[in-house]
């Protein structure tokens, strides 16, 4: 009874946890269908955990290269302010020298 209980409980998490990342539940973990269908429903949810992984996997490699571009933009940036603050600070120079 008490692992019956347990495997309710886990399912429960589990069917939560997948509406909160926003898979589709699809009726997993009928516990009234079966060990083997239970067993199948699980080997099924793994393969598609499986698929889910390596598409995030892609979308981080993405990511990376992204933040490398917007790296190197905001480096161009820093050196355009600079030439930006030194040109500034020779105007400056150049009106105190006028007076």
């Amino acid at each position: 009874m008490k692992l019956w209980k347990r495997l309710r409980k886990n399912a429960g998490a589990i069917t939560v946890s997948l509406l909160v990342i926003g898979l589709p539940v699809n009726a997993y973990f009928n516990l009234n269908s079966g060990i083997e269908q239970n067993a199948k429903d699980i080997i099924e949810l793994k393969s598609e955990f499986k698929h889910l992984k390596a598409d995030l996997s892609r979308v981080e490699n993405k990511v990376d290269k992204v933040e490398v571009k917007i790296d190197k933009v905001e480096d161009k940036v820093d050196k355009i302010e600079n030439k930006i603050d030194k040109m500034y600070d020779l105007l400056l120079e150049l009106k105190r020298s006028e007076n």
